[in-house]
C-alpha cells in the first residue's frame, strides 16, 4: 500500500451523512475492505468482492491493503469510524495495539463486520476478536478458545471436548440449508440451495456468543469432512455492533457464485444497518440440486429481479409505469423501476429527457412516497440535465430527502447543478451543511474554496473539519492557498495535514511540481506528527528522483523509527538507475541499521550496477548488513561476486545459508564455472562441501569431472558430497567410474555412499540392459568386502538376469554378502522372490531368517499383487515360520493390503492370541471394509 494512501485512511475525517429511515439510500454506505495477508488469494478476491458490493448501488467501497508479511505494521491504522462496515479478506499478522484498540472500540459502539472465508482464520490470540466472529478455526485455536458447534438431532450442540479448531475437506459441491428464515438476510431465500464446489470449513471453535446461526451444510466424512452439520452462515451481536460471518469463498471462483453473492449483499447491509433492503430472490439463485455461477456483472441480478416480480417477464420492454413508481414502498416490486433502468440504457437523447420529465412529475408528486422519491434520485443520477436541478434543489431543504436530492445533484453535469449546491451551503445548517460541503468537494468546484474557506476558518471544529478535508479534495492553487494560511483547531491538525497533503499530491499530478515540492517540504520538517511527516517524505523521494537521495539519507539518521523505514520505503520505489548508483555510493557513511536498508532497497529496485559496491559488505562485521548483502548479491550479482561470496560459507549459522541461496540463485550461467574453480583452491574443506551441495541444486551436470575427481578426495565432507552429486546428476557414462570406485574403496562408509549414487543412476537409466551387465559384471570379480554393496543395487537393474545372480549370491560363503542378497530379494519390484524368501526363512537361522521373514511379508504385502488368495497363503506360510511377535504383527499389518476371504480368515485365527489380539481386530476390520469397497481398500481396482 501506498504510504500516503494509509495516511488517508487514518487521517480523513467522517463527513456528516445521516442513513436516512427506511429503505437504505444508494451509496449512502461507506465500506472498507480489509486485505494485504491471507492465505487465500485475496488479490483475485478482493476486486470480486468490491464488484459484489457496488453492484448493489448501496454501497460507497474503499480498500485498506496492510504491509506484506514480514514488513513493519506500525503505520496501519486505518480510521474504522469512517465506515458502517467493515469487510475483512485478511488472514495474516497482528495488527498494532492500537489498531486493534480503536477496532473494538469501533465495534463496541456499533461497527459492522463481515468475516469472509479465511478472515476467520486470523487472530487465533485476540479475545475480543474471536467474540467478534463468534467461531473461527486454525490460528492455535483449541479447546480453551470455546467450543465446537454443530447440529445434532435438530439441535445445536456446544462441543467442550479437547481438540483443535478449523478443517475442511476436500472442495466439493454443498447444501446451504437455511436455519433461520426469518432472519433479514436470509428471508425468502430458498430452504436449501447447492453452493459450487468450495472449502467446507468443519470443527471451527469460539466463544459462540450471542450468535446465530443462519445457515449450514453437512460436513461428509466421505470428502474428508466431520461427518456434521456444520455452521456457514452466522451472524453475531458485538456490543453495539454486528457481525456477518460466511465461510464460503474460498477464491476467485467461489465469488461466482450467486448464492454466495446474495447472502454477502445482505449480510453486509444488515452489519451495516441492521436492516436488509435487497428483499427481492435473483432470478439466478441457485436452486437445490443446481448451482448458479455469475461470470461478470457480479453484483447484478442479470434479469433485475424479475423472478422476485411476479408478472414482470418481459416487463423491459413495455412502457414506463410511472404511477406505479410513485406509490412504491420499500420491500415491494420493483417492476417500474427496474423497466426504467432497462430503458435508460443507450437510449436516444429524445427519448432520454422524456424519461427524465416523467421522473420529475414523480418527485412533484404530492402522493409519491418517500421510498420512491428515493429511488427516482437514484435515477435521474443516471439521466438528470439542467431540467432537473431546480426540482431538486427545491429539494435540498428537506431534512429528509435532502441527501438523495444531493446525491444526484453532486453528479449531474453542468454549471446549474453546481451553483445549486454552492447555494446550498449558505443555506444549510449543522449535519446539513456537512453532507453540503461534502457534494461541492466530490465535484471538485473551485467557484465553491471561498465558502468553504469561511467554515473551515469557522469556531464549528466538526464542520471546520470536513470543510478542510474538502479543500484538499477540491485541490487547486486557491484552494492550496487557503489551506497554506489555516491555523486549525488542536483537534483538527491531522484533517487539515491530510488535506494540504491531498493538494500537494493534486499539483504534482497536474504537473506544478515546483509548487507541490514545499508542501512536502515543509510537512517532512515541520509536520504535526510521524505519518504527515512520512506523506511529506514520500511527496519528496516521488518528485526528487535521484536528487532526493540525500534528503532519504538523512531520514535514515532520524530519531523516529517510522521515519527511518518510511526512508527504506521510498528508496524502493524511486525511479531510475542513477539513483541505485547513488544509494549506493553512500554506504560507507552510514550505520549498520541504515546500510541494511539502503542495501534492502538497492535489492527490491534490482540494478545489476551496483553489485560491485554491495561486494565488501557480504563480509561486514554486522550480521545483518552481511546477511542482507548476501542476499542482495544472490539477486543482483554475477559470476565476479562468487568467490567473496564463498569465502563467507566458513563463518556458518544464518550467513552460510544466505551464501548458499544466493550462490544458488544466481543468474550468470558463468558463476557455475566459477564455482567449479574454487573446489580446487584453498578454500576450506567444510566450505567447498557446501558448495557441492549449491553446485547440485543449480543442477551443474557440467561439474560432473569435478564431482568425480572431489570423490576421490581424502576429506570425507568433500568426498560424501561429491559422490552425493554424481548420483543425483550423473548418468550412465559415470557408473563405470562409481564402479572401479566402489571395488578399490577399503572404508565400507563410502562403499555405501558409492553404492547409493550407483543405486540412483540405475534407478533413472534408460539403458537398464547395459547398466545391469557393468553391475554384474562388478559381483563376480569383487571382493568379500565390496560385493554386498554391488548387491544392493540388483533390485533397481531388475529382470531375470539380475535377479538369478542375487539368487546366487544366497549360496555365497560370506554372511554379509548373504544378507546383502536377501535384502535384494526382500526389496525386489515384484513378488517373484517371495518363495526364496520363504525357503530361507525354513531352512536358515538367526538375523537371516528374520529378515527373510521380514523381506517376504513386504513382497507379499504390496498393495498391488495381482494374486491376493495366493499371497495370503504364503504369509501364512510365513506366520508358521516366524517366531518373533514383532514379524507376525507385520503379517497382519499387510493383510489389509490384499483383501479377501482368506486374509479375513487369516487374521481372525489369531483373535484369541493374547500379544496379537488388537492387531487381529484391525487387521479384519479393515480387510471387511477394504472387500466392500475396493476403490477404498488396499487393493487398487486393476
Amino acid at each position: 500500500m501506498r504510504l500516503t494512501r494509509m495516511i488517508r485512511l487514518a487521517a480523513c475525517v467522517l463527513v456528516g451523512v445521516v442513513l436516512l429511515s427506511g429503505a437504505s439510500s444508494a451509496a449512502t454506505l461507506k465500506a472498507l475492505i480489509v486485505d494485504g495477508q491471507n492465505n487465500h488469494n485475496w488479490k483475485g478476491t478482493t476486486p470480486l468482492i468490491k464488484d459484489i458490493l457496488v453492484g448493489t448501488g448501496l454501497y460507497e467501497v474503499e480498500v485498506a491493503t496492510a504491509p506484506a508479511r514480514g514488513k513493519p505494521m506500525d503505520d496501519f491504522a486505518p480510521e474504522w469510524s469512517k465506515y458502517k462496515v467493515i469487510v475483512s479478506n485478511y488472514n495474516g499478522a497482528n495488527w498494532p495495539e492500537a489498531t486493534r484498540k480503536a477496532f473494538v472500540e469501533y465495534m463496541a459502539n456499533g461497527g459492522g463486520l463481515v468475516i469472509i472465508h479465511a478472515a476467520d482464520n486470523s487472530f487465533g490470540k485476540w479475545t475480543e476478536y474471536n467474540e467478534m466472529i463468534g467461531l473461527g478455526g486454525w490460528g492455535g485455536r483449541n479447546e480453551k478458545s470455546g467450543p465446537w458447534v454443530y447440529m445434532k438431532d435438530g439441535k445445536w450442540i456446544r462441543d467442550e471436548s479437547k481438540g483443535s479448531g478449523g478443517a475442511h475437506g476436500r472442495q466439493t459441491p454443498y447444501v446451504v440449508t437455511t436455519r433461520e428464515p426469518g432472519h433479514p438476510v436470509m428471508k425468502g431465500l430458498p430452504a436449501g440451495w447447492l453452493h459450487c464446489a468450495d472449502e467446507l470449513y468443519c470443527r471451527l471453535r469460539g466463544p459462540a456468543k450471542n450468535m446465530t446461526v443462519l445457515a449450514s451444510s453437512f460436513s461428509d466424512k466421505k470428502t474428508g469432512g466431520s461427518g456434521r452439520e456444520e455452521p456457514v452462515l452466522m451472524a453475531i451481536d458485538y456490543g453495539k455492533g454486528r457481525v456477518f460471518h460466511t465461510v464460503l469463498g474460498h477464491g476467485p471462483a467461489q465469488h461466482k457464485c450467486v448464492g454466495f453473492i446474495v447472502t454477502l449483499q445482505r449480510g453486509t447491509e444488515w452489519a451495516a444497518t441492521g436492516k436488509v433492503t435487497q428483499t427481492a430472490v435473483p432470478s439466478d439463485f441457485p436452486t437445490a440440486d443446481k448451482a448458479s455461477l455469475r461470470e461478470k456483472d457480479l453484483g447484478k441480478d442479470p434479469k433485475a429481479g424479475a423472478k422476485a416480480d411476479a408478472g414482470a417477464a418481459g416487463a423491459t420492454a413495455g412502457p414506463i409505469d410511472f404511477a406505479a413508481m410513485a406509490g412504491y414502498k420499500a420491500g415491494e416490486t420493483r417492476v417500474a423501476f427496474t423497466n426504467c433502468e432497462e430503458q435508460l440504457r443507450g437510449c436516444s437523447p429524445a427519448k432520454l429527457a422524456k424519461i427524465e420529465a416523467g421522473l420529475l412529475k414523480v418527485l412533484q408528486d404530492p402522493k409519491a412516497t418517500f421510498d420512491a422519491k428515493q429511488y427516482v434520485c437514484r435515477l435521474l443520477r443516471r439521466c438528470g440535465s439542467d431540467a432537473s436541478v431546480p426540482v431538486l434543489a427545491s429539494m435540498l431543504a428537506d431534512e429528509k430527502l435532502a441527501h438523495m436530492a444531493r446525491y444526484a445533484l453532486t453528479h449531474l453535469p453542468g454549471e446549474k447543478a453546481g451553483a445549486a449546491l454552492r447555494d446550498n451551503l449558505a443555506a444549510a445548517k449543522g449535519g446539513m451543511l456537512a453532507s453540503a460541503i461534502d457534494s461541492v468537494a466530490r465535484r471538485g468546484d473551485r467557484k465553491a474554496v471561498g465558502a468553504i474557506a469561511k467554515i473551515a476558518a469557522g469556531a464549528d471544529q466538526a464542520l471546520a473539519s470536513a470543510a478542510i478535508a474538502a479543500l484538499g479534495r477540491i485541490a487547486g492553487p486557491e484552494a492550496t492557498k487557503t489551506l497554506a494560511g489555516l491555523k486549525p483547531a488542536k483537534a483538527n491538525v491531522r484533517v487539515w495535514a491530510d488535506a494540504y497533503l491531498k493538494a500537494a499530491d493534486s499539483l504534482a499530478a497536474a504537473g506544478q511540481t515546483d509548487q507541490a515540492k514545499p508542501i512536502y517540504q515543509h510537512m517532512y520538517t515541520s509536520g504535526p506528527e510521524a505519518m504527515s511527516r512520512v506523506a511529506g517524505l514520500g511527496g519528496l523521494a516521488r518528485l526528487g528522483g535521484d536528487q532526493a537521495v540525500p534528503i532519504l539519507l538523512g531520514a535514515l539518521k532520524d530519531v523516529n523509527l517510522d521515519i527511518q523505514r518510511a526512508a527504506g520505503k521510498f528508496m524502493m520505489a524511486m525511479p531510475g538507475e542513477a539513483a541505485s548508483k547513488a544509494l549506493a555510493g553512500s554506504l560507507d557513511g552510514l550505520s549498520p541499521s541504515a546500510q541494511m536498508l539502503v542495501i534492502s532497497a538497492l535489492t527490491s529496485r534490482g540494478h545489476k550496477s551496483v553489485a560491485p559496491a554491495i561486494v565488501k559488505y557480504a563480509s561486514a562485521g554486522d550480521e545483518s548488513v552481511r546477511v542482507a548483502a548476501i542476499g542482495a548479491l544472490g539477486r543482483l550479482g554475477d559470476a565476479g561476486c562468487v568467490g567473496a561470496l564463498a569465502k563467507q560459507l566458513a563463518v556458518g549459522g544464518e550467513t552460510a545459508s544466505t551464501v548458499r541461496a544466493s550462490l544458488t540463485g544466481l543468474a550468470d550461467k558463468a558463476a557455475g564455472s566459477a564455482m567449479v574453480k574454487l573446489l580446487s583452491s584453498d578454500l576450506p574443506a567444510a566450505s567447498k562441501a557446501q558448495l557441492i551441495e549449491v553446485l547440485i541444486a543449480r543442477r551443474e551436470v557440467g561439474a560432473m569431472n569435478a564431482f568425480l575427481t572431489a570423490a576421490a578426495d581424502t576429506d570425507g565432507g568433500i568426498a560424501r558430497a561429491a559422490i552425493k552429486a554424481v548420483g543425483i546428476l550423473g548418468g550412465d557414462g559415470e557408473m563405470p567410474k562409481l564402479i572401479a570406485m566402489l571395488l578399490a574403496e577399503a572404508d565400507g562408509g563410502k562403499r555405501n555412499e558409492l553404492a547409493q549414487a550407483i543405486n540412483s543412476i540405475a534407478a533413472r537409466s534408460e539403458n537398464s540392459d547395459a547398466v545391469g551387465a557393468m553391475v554384474i559384471a562388478a559381483i563376480a570379480k569383487a571382493d568379500a568386502a565390496a560385493r554386498p554393496s554391488l548387491v544392493s543395487v540388483l533390485p533397481r537393474i531388475g529382470g531375470d538376469k539380475a535377479l538369478a545372480v542375487a539368487r546366487q549370491q544366497l549360496k555365497s560363503s560370506d554372511a554379509e554378502t548373504r544378507k546383502a542378497a536377501i535384502r535384494a530379494l526382500s526389496d525386489w519390484p515384484s513378488a517373484a522372490p517371495a518363495d526364496d524368501l520363504l525357503a530361507i526363512a525354513k531352512t536358515g537361522s538367526g538375523a537371516e531368517a528374520i529378515l527373510a521373514i521380514r523381506g517376504c511379508v513386504t513382497l507379499l504385502g504390496k498393495r498391488d499383487n495381482p494374486e491376493p488368495a495366493k499371497a495370503v497363503a504364503k504369509l501364512a506360510e510365513a506366520m508358521k515360520l516366524a517366531k518373533r511377535t514383532e514379524e507376525k504383527r507385520a503379517i497382519l499389518g499387510v493383510l489389509q493390503n490384499v483383501p479377501c476371504e482368506q486374509a479375513l480368515k487369516l487374521a481372525e485365527s489369531f483373535a484369541t492370541d493374547e500379544a496379537l489380539a488388537r492387531e487381529s481386530t484391525l487387521a479384519a476390520n479393515k480387510i471387511r471394509a477394504a472387500m466392500k469397497n475396493p476403490r477404498r481398500g488396499g487393493r487398487r481396482k486393476r
